[in-house]
């Protein structure tokens, strides 16, 4: 699998939401709480909403139905409302409130999906079925949106990782579902970009490695105005880069990060997003820590990530904001509080300790919680709140 899904275990209109978001019902909560965390699924336990007091301590938790749970998965936000990639099985698909600090219902989904993209013209989620029993052929797909879910799915030897609506069109990541090798044991690298019409006749599939210069890992695409961009690896330079390209994906423009592949840190890939409106986005990026950097430790898988703010109005005349968090992960944002949540994914005390962040990404304070088990929680939300 590709190296950020390794290392995790993407809006739909203000017109679609109002149509499909339903409150979802998980019988009661505290009157009053301060802090509210999300803990997600693993393979033996369900989802688990952990409420806490003003001084961080536990006072209720309730447990999700199955099939209405959070994946350990990564964050998709757009204004107040934030979405989650993966649930592991044929499921509801989620979305959590920070103003009204509830987990609503958006969709119901009668397969697995492993991704999501809130950023498409119409919501699409990447869906998983595996190797087929030929051992060979390999099961993915897409699905936007419509009335109802319109969903290709796709038999071949490709696993399809993202994908995107855009101007009519549906435009995918995919590369080798299983390892080929050439003569000299190589492996040969397929990598593209498969471009479908809204019936899913496909249009163009491009080689994502000679023909943009990109690859390695996943490429996340994030529509903005006339333009699709591309966020993923430079093949020759190794960096974090965006590139800005049309429908037909010829590159208009291309912008790379120094500070994602240099003596610190390396490997950097697109891990959460936040748009507070459209073409503005924190990016966080999960880093690989480099070898021989300070601190290096090469008995252990070490991060040292950073967080992006881009003007995707401006990204080649503005210098963006970057912040180092080490081996610290995203699990919070709030716009209308000017607030950003980090913890320690190794932390193994029995405190959640967060580090809280202004959108300027200037340190605030640490605030502890009370963890709820040995899981780490998928989205922490502070609140001083109090039901009538």
């Amino acid at each position: 699998m590709k190296r950020n899904i390794l290392r995790l275990s993407l809006l739909v209109g203000t017109v679609l939401i109002g149509c499909y978001l339903l409150k979802l019902t998980i019988g009661g909560r505290p009157k009053e709480f301060s802090s509210l965390q999300i803990i997600p699924n693993d393979y033996y336990t369900r989802s688990y909403l952990v409420y806490g007091n003003s001084s961080g301590e536990i006072i209720d938790n309730q447990k999700l139905p199955k099939g209405k749970g959070v994946g350990y998965s990564s964050l998709r936000q757009v204004g107040n409302r934030v979405y989650f990639d993966a649930y592991p099985e044929i499921s509801t698909i989620l979305t959590y409130n920070t103003q009204t600090h509830t987990l609503d219902e958006m969709a119901t989904l009668d397969r697995k999906y492993e991704s999501i993209n809130p950023y498409s013209e119409q919501l699409a989620v990447m869906i998983n079925g595996g190797f087929l029993g030929d051992g060979e052929s390999y099961r993915s797909g897409i699905c936007y949106l419509d009335e109802s879910w319109e969903c290709l799915d796709l038999e071949s030897n490709l696993h399809i990782w993202t994908g995107t609506v855009f101007k009519d069109k549906i435009y995918v990541y995919a590369d080798a579902a299983y390892p080929q090798f050439d003569e000299n044991d190589n492996i040969i690298r397929e990598e593209k970009i498969l471009i479908y019409d809204k019936g899913f006749n496909q249009i163009a599939s491009i080689d994502v490695n000679e023909e943009l210069n990109l690859g390695r890992d996943v490429i996340y695409f994030y529509p903005y105005q006339d333009s699709l961009f591309l966020l993923g690896e430079g093949l020759e330079t190794g960096q974090f880069t965006i590139l800005e390209v049309d429908e037909q994906v010829q590159v208009k423009s291309r912008l790379s990060f120094a500070e994602t592949n240099n003596e610190a840190r390396n490997l950097c890939t697109p891990l959460s997003f936040f748009e507070e409106d459209k073409g503005n986005l924190i990016l966080e990026l999960a880093c690989d820590k480099a070898k021989g950097s300070v601190g290096y430790d090469p008995a252990r898988l070490q991060e040292d990530n950073l967080l992006l703010k881009l003007d995707f109005n401006h990204l080649d005349s503005t210098s963006p904001a970057i912040k180092e968090i080490g081996e610290h992960r995203t699990v919070g944002v709030n716009f209308e509080t000017n607030t950003l949540l980090t913890i320690n994914r190794l932390d193994s005390s029995t405190i959640n300790s967060v580090h809280v962040y202004n959108l300027d990404f200037d340190f605030q304070e640490i605030r502890e919680l009370e963890k709820f088990d040995h899981r780490l929680p998928m989205l922490i939300d502070f609140v001083e709140r109090k039901d009538n």
